[in-house]
């Protein structure tokens, strides 16, 4: 009895879809979702500080460089693993909004270029989710980052972020951190 129903509604629901009328009426919906009602969007920023062998650990020295390792180069080919502290201000004191885990490879031949993998747990007021980004990032310059997925109130996520120095004088450097996230209009429906 389903096998007929299927074989006479899926007909009917196809030849509704193929008609001008009801396809026009998709596409008007469409534009009118994402141009007039606009993507939902979310910017802010968090910093990020980062302590050598107690934040980031080498796994793998790469292979030695006219500069070493510093704050700003390491060995082509250096594996590092990682899990930072993401705080609200410049201030490693301040709120704990969230943690970076991840790897990263140095990925230039100058030792200032990193590729990396990480998973960012965020515990914003009214977000509470993981971010997922994969990039490279330069350790002096302003990076940007794409993010590729989400979990939580991330779910569906776009978006990317921008890394920039804070300071690397210390034993712990830290970063700034700019995200810039945008939901697609069918997120609301995961939701």
């Amino acid at each position: 009895m389903a096998l007929s129903f299927f074989t006479i509604i899926l007909p009917l629901f196809s030849l509704l879809l193929a008609s001008p009328t009801s396809q026009l009426l998709l596409h008007e919906k469409h534009h009118q979702r994402h141009n007039g009602g606009g993507l939902k969007s979310l910017r802010f920023t968090l910093y990020l500080h980062e302590t050598f062998n107690k934040t980031s650990y080498f796994i793998v020295k790469g292979v030695a460089g006219p500069s070493g390792i510093t704050t700003t180069s390491n060995p082509f080919g250096s594996l590092f693993a990682f899990n930072d502290p993401l705080n609200e201000t410049p201030d490693p004191s301040s709120k704990i909004i969230g943690y970076t885990e991840g790897s990263a490879v140095t990925s230039s031949f100058d030792g200032e270029r990193t590729t990396c993998i990480s998973r960012i747990t965020l515990n914003l007021k009214g977000y509470k989710g993981e971010l997922l980004n994969v990039g490279t990032a330069h350790y002096t310059q302003v990076s940007e980052l794409p993010f590729i997925g989400g979990t939580g109130d991330f779910r569906f996520v776009q978006g990317y972020m921008t890394t920039s120095v804070v300071d690397l004088s210390g034993p712990t450097t830290s970063y700034k951190i700019d995200f810039n996230l945008f939901w697609p209009p069918y997120a609301a429906l995961a939701h």
